[in-house]
């Protein structure tokens, strides 16, 4: 099977990714202490 040129390499793909995921899991975390820090003023 030919590789499309137009496709980026793999590594690159790679890359973005984990960039992806790192910026949902970073995300996630803060959303995370925001809401046990809500928590703690409401008791």
């Amino acid at each position: 099977m030919q590789s499309d040129l137009n496709d980026e390499p793999a590594e690159k793909l790679l890359e973005r990714i984990r960039a992806e995921r790192a910026q949902k899991d970073s995300g996630s975390q803060a959303g995370k202490a925001r809401k046990a820090r809500k928590q703690a003023t409401l008791v």
